[in-house]
Parts: structure tokens; sequence; C-alpha cells
């Protein structure tokens, strides 16, 4: 005599079918997944093709500048990303000073580091003569 009736057997049938149909789904949620990562695969590829296109495409920009007064803007500039004032201060000039300040107005950089700056040069030996009188910074930029 068999171990299993045949019920047993149907059963045990049902489950292993079952256990079929599980990794038949199992299988088809991978090829869905492999499918999807290979069109956000091919959408990136496109998507960087296009952006060299364009690279490729757009051309290369140089602004040339004037600065008539002399206000040494490309110090400024410097002075922006490296936080040396010492450098910038020595550009400072009775002739070039309205034009720093007008520029650093314009720019809104009107803070107390960039104040102690201007405070600096209108005590400097550079404005010996007085020409900017002391205070025209915190009077431009109304700074406490």
């Amino acid at each position: 005599m068999d171990a299993y009736s045949s019920m047993d057997e149907d059963q045990y049938d049902c489950y292993e079918d079952d256990d079929d149909e599980e990794e038949e789904e199992e299988e088809e949620e991978d090829d869905d997944d492999d499918e999807e990562e290979e069109d956000r695969d091919e959408t990136e590829q496109q998507q960087k093709t296009a952006v060299e296109m364009e690279e490729e495409e757009l051309p290369e920009l140089t602004l040339d500048f004037a600065d008539p007064v002399g206000s040494r803007f490309d110090e400024l500039l410097y002075w922006i990303y490296t936080d040396k004032g010492d450098r910038w201060l020595t550009h400072f000039t009775p002739q070039n000073y309205a034009a720093i300040l007008q520029n650093i107005a314009l720019l809104n950089l009107a803070t107390p580091a960039v104040l102690a700056i201007c405070r600096a040069f209108e005590q400097s030996p550079a404005n010996t003569e007085g020409v900017v009188p002391l205070g025209t910074a915190d009077g431009y930029f109304m700074l406490p």
C-alpha cells in the first residue's frame, strides 16, 4: 500500500502547481524588471547623447568687458571667490573708489566684511591727502 492516498496526491499536485505558478510569476516580474532597467538605461543613454550633441552645437562664448573707470572689477571678483581683502584693498585709489562702491552696491555685496575693507582704505596711507572723506562707505551703504 502506498503511503499517499489519491487525495494526498491531488493535494500535493495542487500545491506543486501553485509553486509552479508562483515561479512563473516571479520570472515574469524579473523579466519586467529587466525590461524596465533596459528602458531606463536606454533613456539615460539617449539623454546623455542629446546633451553631448547640444554641447557640441553650442558656440563657446567669451565675454570681454571694459572697466572705463578702472574700478578693478576683476579684483572684486577675485575677492568674492577667495576672500583676500588685503589684495583687493591694494587696488583701491581715490580716483576709482566711487566706482568700487557702486559695484559693491549693484552686486548687493554691502556686508560688514566689505564695509571693513572700505573703512580700511579710507584710513590708509593711499588716502593720506583725504581725498576720500572718512565715513564715505558708511554713508553710501548705511550699515551699522
